[in-house]
This record gives C-alpha cells, structure tokens and sequence, in this order.
C-alpha cells in the first residue's frame, strides 16, 4: 500500500505543480511583458474563470476519486461513471452560459471577449479536473500529470511566440488551446478501456454529488471572493499587488493541497475497513504531519516572501510582501485544513464537510464586506486569516469526533456498530 500512496501522491503532486505552474508562469509573463494594471485586469478574468470551473464541473473530482476506488474492478460500473462525467460537463456549460450573461449584463469591468474567453476556459479546466478525479480512482495519475505538463508546454510556447503582442484576451485564448489537447488526450486514454460510453439525460449521482458541488463553490468563494469584492472598491494597479500576494500564498500550500487529494482513495479503503492500518491511526499521522509541515512551509513563506516576489515584479515588493507577513502566520491552519477536508471528504462525511464550509464562507464574506470597506485590502488580509483559524478549529473538532467512533480491539481498529455504520448505509 505505502509504494501505491508514493506513486499517487508524486504523480499527484506532479500534475497540480504543472497546473500551479502554468497560472505562475502567466503571472510572471504578464508581470514582467506587461505591467501591474494588467496583472489586476487579469486578477478579475481569473476570478470569472475559476467561478465557471466550479459551474461546469459539478465538483465531480472527489467524488470520481472515491468512486472509481472502490468500483476499479467493475468495468460496467466505470462505464457509467465516465458517461455521468461527460453528461455533467454538457449540463455545466448550459449553466456557465446563463451566468455568464447576468455577469456581462450587470459587471461591466471586464470585456466580452475576456468574458467568452474565460468562459471557455473554465468549462475546459473544469472538465479536465473531473477526468483527473476519474484516473485518480484508477491509480493512473501518470497519465494526468503527463498531460498537464503537456498543457504547461504548449501555454509556455505559445506565449513566448506572442511576447511581443500579448495582451490578456491572447492569454487566455491559448489557455483555452493547451486545455483542449489536454481533455481531448484524457478522454481517450479513458474511454479506450472501457465497455461502452453513453451520454445520459440526468446525472445519476446527484444527491451524493451535489454537497462536493456546493462545497466547491463555498470553496471558490473562499479563495477568490475577495478578488471579486476588492475590485468594487480599488484600481487594478493596486488588486495586482493582492493578487500577486494571494498566488503565491495558495501556491506555497500546494504539496499538502494535492497529497491530501491523492490520499482520497486511501483514506475511502482505510475508513472501509478494506486496507490493514486503523482509521484513527491513520488520521493522527496525517494530521501532525501536515501540522508540521504546515509551520515550516509558512515559516519558509515569512522569511523569503520579497525575494519570491522580487521574480516577478520588484516594484511590488512594498504592497504585496506586506500582505505576506500576516498570511504566513495562518499557512500551518490552511495545510491542515486541506488534510481534515480530505478525511471528511473520502469517509463519506462530504454534508458535513458542506456545512463547515457553509458556516465558514459566509462568515468570510461577510466580513470581508465590512472590513474592505473600513480597512481597503488589509480588510481582505484580515478577513482571510479569520477564515484559516475559524476553518480549521470547527474541522478539527468534526474530525475528532468521527474517530472516537472507532476503537483498538487485538491490534486492529474496528468500527462501532452506531451512528457510522448507520451512516453508511
């Protein structure tokens, strides 16, 4: 089991380092070709684009991981699993549309193109996410990685062919391209395996699906929301600086984000009963893990934060570092957060993990709104660093709660026959 949980968890890592690595490498392209007002305009474009990835795609990649699991020896049944992904990504734009027309009607600091183009995008990105999730379950994670970096190489051409010319439409244009290669690539190396692939005119799993979808969209508020509230209030010059800083915060988070996603399928068999280590020791090596690396990642962030920023623009070394200062004290609550979410998530614990991220996104956006109107983009700062402790805390004392349900019984962990087993059925 331990060479599987490696493999997954490199090629895992590997795939969401190409992924991290194409959306810094834009950054750095349009900060060094470009300027800061350009940097901010694509700020807004990359909140449009990640609010359609979490409309079109049905947050489908959990689920898939789990699912796939645990039916791997069902062809049938992963079959209809692949149809229901398809079916959903056909849904997900007609929904993505109708939003992106309430946006172009009542938002007017972005162009349509921009908009159209983000959209694309978004539906690609999103679509690509869930075929991940799929080759997660399957243990071929090798295939994903191999053509994410195949993405992040045609990004990374392309723009260097168009420097001269580049603006942010262009941008995102080749964005859309490296992402049809990618999709079209796994869709093939999946399909080929499988009996039969149907489209299908509902999506038979909603019921489970619909709190990972919901999830990943309280998700998304969390992480981009400010964007979009920031820039009712400031210039782009000045959410380029912020949004320089909130990359760079969420990328040093990254290893434990993307571990704790491989770990799905693990953590789905050991909470079954089907691998030979315990639940509750399973879960207190993760979480002290992720603890400790969580304060030497933030650590690592205080200390060299001007530096990782000098990469890309030294002319924002003032604002955005100082945005850092503070964020890096909250990095060791945001990498455990990722590892509680991830045992909730594959336990079958998802509702909860809903309602955790319910109670915690709403408080961040309300806050948010009260404090950027008093404090400008510290009020952001503020408002997200609540975010991580209060996350973290209510996480915690749900997690804890779901191991007390276990007990030690001849060196094996074993479930009680109460309210888990019953939840599980």
């Amino acid at each position: 089991m331990l060479k599987r949980i490696f493999s997954a968890a490199f090629f895992s890592v590997a795939s969401r380092f190409f992924s991290t690595g194409t959306n810094l490498i834009i950054i750095f392209f349009i900060s060094r070709f470009l300027d800061a007002d350009s940097l901010g305009q694509y700020g807004i474009a990359f909140f449009f684009f990640q609010l359609f990835i979490v409309t079109s795609y049905f947050g489908l990649e959990v689920f898939l991981g789990k699912e796939v699991a645990h039916k791997r020896e069902k062809p049938g049944s992963l079959s209809e699993l692949f149809s229901e992904t398809l079916s959903a990504a056909i849904y997900g734009t007609i929904i993505s549309l109708f939003l992106m027309l309430v946006f172009v009607i009542f938002y007017h600091r972005m162009d349509f193109t921009l908009m159209v183009l983000a959209l694309a995008a978004g539906i690609l990105y999103g679509l690509e996410r869930n075929l991940g999730g799929f080759l997660l379950g399957r243990e071929k994670v090798h295939i994903d990685a191999f053509y994410m970096f195949l993405s992040l190489l045609v990004t990374v051409v392309l723009i260097l062919i168009y420097r001269d010319s580049l603006n942010i439409p262009k941008i995102f244009l080749i964005r859309v391209f490296s992402l049809l290669i990618g999709v079209t690539g796994r869709v093939f190396a999946i399909a080929k395996d499988l009996p039969f692939v149907r489209l299908q005119k509902k999506i038979a799993h909603f019921r489970e699906i619909k709190f990972f979808w919901f999830f990943t969209g309280f998700t998304f508020l969390e992480r981009q929301a400010d964007l979009f509230v920031l820039s009712l209030f400031i210039d782009e010059k000045i959410l380029g600086g912020y949004f320089l800083s909130l990359r760079i915060y969420l990328t040093v988070n990254l290893l434990i984000e993307v571990v704790a996603q491989a770990l799905t399928p693990f953590i789905s068999r050991v909470f079954r009963g089907k691998e030979a280590v315990g639940f509750r020791t399973f879960f207190n090596y993760l979480f002290f893990t992720s603890l400790l690396v969580g304060i030497i990642l933030g650590a690592g962030l205080f200390f060299t934060r001007d530096f990782i920023i000098s990469l890309f623009n030294e002319n924002l070394i003032p604002d955005s570092s100082s945005y850092l200062v503070i964020l890096a004290f909250v990095v060791p609550f945001k990498v455990s957060i990722y590892m509680l979410g991830s045992i909730l998530s594959s336990s079958r614990y998802q509702k909860a993990r809903f309602y955790i991220s319910l109670f915690t996104t709403l408080s961040f956006v309300i806050s948010l709104i009260f404090l950027v109107e008093s404090y400008s983009v510290f009020g952001a700062v503020y408002a997200r660093a609540g975010l991580e402790v209060l996350t973290f805390f209510v996480s915690l004392i749900f997690v804890i709660r779901i191991t007390k349900g276990y007990f030690y019984h001849e060196g094996h962990e074993e479930k009680l026959s109460g309210k888990i087993e019953e939840h599980e059925k």
